[in-house]
């Protein structure tokens, strides 16, 4: 066996090796992984293709922003790529793995320091290693009246990761691509730029204004590989007087486009201030129970057996969830709108709970989600069926109903072909609905490998060429997903990568661009 059984993409053992020991100059040897047994972390994945496809070459581990500038002399001297994570928790869309087999990691949890939070702006200056609980034990241990808005697996991921990713949360910051002001990047040729406000000498706003002055190019570094975030700001919600929700559950498959346009209406009017969710009646039993427990079949069970178990246990084909916030006054008159307008649509049930009511929990935008609270609930339905396999499909559709039904009537539809089961959380916002729809497999079952990756194949193919587009897909899928959307765009990410990353060295393959 060679010194490194793995190696970067046209990088020769030999010049791999000065590499590490350049990199083990720069960040101690401690930090530097090369070791198979301890990078095998870093090429677990829950997606449908071998760990060894995605696997490392070494990692790395820096600690300031000038170990980072020193690393890119090193890579761009040696032509090393290197593949940045945050705390590299993408699991279902790959974990920490890089897309392109022998790339380094580049991971930045040293990097965790929390350097202010500002407790009249609501807003907090962050590095790329602090975690949503990181961030909010902070709050908590200062008193300071805000909630983090964090994503489904919210304690252990980043905010400045999920961010750079274009994540959701549940309170009303949770579009988090609209949630941050001013970045700090170190660029592939080691230049440090700060965005927005932030070149100004002693700036009073960056965390404030995010525009600055000239073009907006912050989302140039969401989803891409056009440089290395080193901090963000990120922006708090203030703590509300009151947080109240309700529940609506419909008992047929054809009530889902007016649950849809009934949400919409009450969304924009400004009666609903914050994303809500529609689950599909089988996703709430996924989230309690595994498969196994109620069916002993193979491939997807069937429509009619689907229907007799939700009958059973009292579940409906669609479950709708939401919050209001405001004080018991506000709170009220807002229900009873909300309560007045599903009614008219013919629910088979509508459900007020406050504050100290029970609301069923299925790990999704429930109350708790919606006022800050931190759990890993939401990983209950990586049981569901046993395995270790799990990849998301994330495409959006307008927050139309007929579009809606069309996205999930198509997802379910593919799913079944495949065999496997439709558990759908769709994200309700006013003017678009981001679907996570999930397959379930079993890694260690090589039919149900190959089944997956066709399965999700179809699902990106098929969705994006009736007009629903992915927002994100896993590591495995990046160029697939660019390819669908057209040439011309992925050309124009091409010039830019190599005008300012000529050598490529910067996470070859994110998003489906190289140079």
């Amino acid at each position: 066996m060679t010194q490194f059984p793995v190696l970067p993409a046209g990088v020769s053992a030999a010049a791999f090796a000065r590499a590490v020991a350049e990199f083990s100059e720069i960040v101690g040897r401690e930090h530097v992984i090369t070791e198979p047994e301890k990078l095998a972390p870093y090429r677990k994945v829950y997606i449908a293709v071998p760990e060894d496809s995605v696997a490392p070459s070494a990692v790395m581990m820096p600690a300031s922003v000038p170990e980072i500038q020193k690393i890119l002399a090193v890579c761009n001297k040696h032509r090393v790529p290197i593949w940045t994570i945050s705390t590299g928790r993408n699991i279902g869309m790959g974990s920490a793995a890089p897309a392109m087999r022998g790339e380094v990691i580049l991971d930045l949890r040293r990097m965790n320091r929390i350097i202010e939070v500002d407790p009249d702006l609501a807003s907090a200056l962050i590095e790329p290693g602090v975690t949503y609980l990181q961030l909010k034990n902070h709050i908590e241990e200062r008193n300071l009246p805000f909630w983090v808005d964090a994503p489904s697996p919210g304690p252990i991921v980043s905010p400045i990761g999920n961010t750079l990713e274009r994540g959701h949360g549940y309170t009303t910051n949770q579009d988090h691509m609209y949630s941050f002001s001013g970045m700090e990047v170190v660029l592939a040729n080691g230049d440090v730029i700060r965005t927005g406000m932030g070149p100004l000498p002693n700036c009073k706003s960056w965390q404030a204004f995010r525009s600055g002055y000239g073009p907006y190019i912050d989302g140039m570094f969401t989803q891409s590989n056009f440089g290395i975030v080193t901090k963000m700001g990120i922006w708090l919600t203030p703590v509300t007087e009151g947080a109240k929700s309700f529940v609506v559950y419909y008992g047929k498959r054809e009530d889902l486009p007016q649950a849809v346009d009934t949400f919409r209406r009450l969304r924009l009017a400004g009666t609903i201030s914050v994303s809500g969710s529609i689950l599909s009646g089988l996703t709430l039993l996924g989230f309690g129970q595994r498969r196994s427990s109620f069916y002993a079949g193979t491939g997807a069970i069937p429509r009619e057996e689907v229907d007799a178990l939700l009958q059973q246990r009292g579940l409906p084909q669609w479950r709708v969830g939401g919050v209001v916030y405001g004080d018991e006054e506000e709170t009220a008159i807002k229900l009873r709108k909300i309560k007045r307008a599903f009614e008219a649509t013919g629910p088979t049930q509508v459900l007020i709970e406050d504050s100290s009511g029970v609301v069923p929990s299925w790990g999704e935008g429930d109350l708790a989600s919606a006022t800050g609270h931190l759990s890993l609930d939401a990983f209950r339905i990586l049981n569901f069926i046993g395995g270790g396999g799990v990849m998301w499909h994330m495409p959006v559709s307008a927050m139309k109903g007929h579009y809606v039904e069309q996205l999930c009537t198509m997802s379910e539809d593919i799913l079944r072909r495949f065999g496997f089961d439709y558990l759908s959380m769709n994200w309700c916002n006013d003017r678009d609905m981001h679907q996570t729809t999930g397959i379930f497999f079993d890694r260690t079952d090589p039919a149900q490998m190959r089944a997956a990756h066709d399965c999700y194949d179809a699902l990106m193919q098929e969705t994006s060429m009736a007009g629903f587009g992915n927002y994100r897909c896993s590591i495995h899928y990046m160029d697939k997903a660019a390819e669908l959307f057209g040439p011309e765009l992925r050309s124009f990410h091409r010039s830019i990568k190599r005008a300012i990353d000529p050598n490529g060295i910067l996470a070859p393959g994110k998003s489906g661009i190289h140079i």
